[in-house]
């Protein structure tokens, strides 16, 4: 049977995806339901997931295994606290009318 780098390198950068997005979760004391904490984890996990390739070919330029599995570790430990900061932002009553007001200011209303 051939080896397939692709299966183990994807294998390993989804554990160290994981491992981030669960310790970004121990740190974080906000959560208290179950729901919430699956939910950061989950987010975590996708943002890492999909972004690891992109940041290590195009920002930090490794391609080693080793290397993206550190960068998923910190995308998705940082990604998730970032999700739900923007959540936070965006769902605000603040936000909704401070963009409103940018609105009404520039249609002069």
């Amino acid at each position: 049977m051939q080896d397939q780098p692709g299966i183990v390198s994807k294998a390993v950068i989804l554990g160290a995806t994981l491992a981030g997005s669960v310790v970004g979760l121990m740190n974080n004391t906000s959560l208290t339901t179950s729901k919430q904490r699956v939910s950061f984890v989950m987010s975590g996990v996708i943002c890492s997931y999909y972004l690891t390739g992109f940041l290590s070919r195009h920002f930090i330029m490794v391609t080693d295994p080793d290397a993206q599995s550190i960068t998923s570790f910190l995308v998705g430990m940082f990604g998730a606290a970032i999700v739900q900061a923007a959540y936070k932002t965006i769902s605000g009553a603040t936000f909704i009318s401070q963009l409103f007001g940018v609105i009404r200011g520039r249609l002069g209303l």
